[in-house]
């Protein structure tokens, strides 16, 4: 547990803790997620919010014990085909290998687009992607996700398509408090939050 350290680099020799569970560097100043944490091959919940880093590497896909990403409040911008408070700007598309994640936290970040690999995590239950930067149309392969219980967008740029239809769904949330977006409401969406009854129909 190195929580609120103020860390700013991972240790190289970290690659050797191979029975590790749970990482929690949440809290640092850790600028560069390094592709050495692909090397914990059993690691379960990998807790890195409030950092500095904006890219999530490829590597991550090689965890394919991991069940809960929580990489909010960073600047990522990118979710590598592979995440809350962190500057990540993308999904990487290795994210797909992740088979057992249940838990996809990447709030506060600077991700733009949605990336259709989401559609193939089959456990998932939960996917918060809460004050992003998401000007983009959403998957319609997140309707595969059978297990898909919890997912919010709320305060992004602009979600458009049509809302989800998955009957596993208890709370769902498309708001932007600013503007609408150009999302539009299925005929077989079931779950929608408060403040989405102003989502028009779509008209097909």
């Amino acid at each position: 547990n190195a929580f609120g350290n103020k860390i700013t680099t991972l240790d190289f020799n970290i690659r050797n803790l191979k029975n590790l569970v749970e990482l929690n560097i949440a809290k640092n100043k850790i600028i560069l997620l390094p592709n050495i944490i692909g090397d914990l091959k059993s690691l379960e919940n990998l807790i890195a919010y409030n950092n500095y880093f904006t890219v999530i590497p490829e590597s991550i896909g090689n965890l394919n014990n991991l069940k809960k990403i929580n990489f909010s409040g960073n600047t990522i911008a990118f979710i590598p085909n592979s995440i809350d408070d962190n500057e990540v700007e993308s999904i990487p598309n290795s994210i797909a290998n992740l088979e057992n994640l249940t838990i996809l936290e990447l709030r506060n970040n600077r991700i733009s687009k949605f990336n259709d690999c989401l559609g193939n995590l089959k456990n998932l239950q939960m996917l918060d992607l809460d004050h992003n930067l998401i000007n983009d149309i959403l998957p319609q392969s997140l309707n595969k996700l059978e297990k898909l219980q919890f997912l919010t967008l709320n305060d992004n740029i602009n979600i458009k398509g049509k809302t989800l239809t998955n009957k596993s769904l208890i709370s769902c949330y498309y708001n932007n408090n600013q503007m609408n977006y150009s999302i539009c409401r299925d005929a077989n969406t079931t779950c929608l939050g408060y403040w989405d009854n102003s989502i028009l129909p779509c008209d097909n």
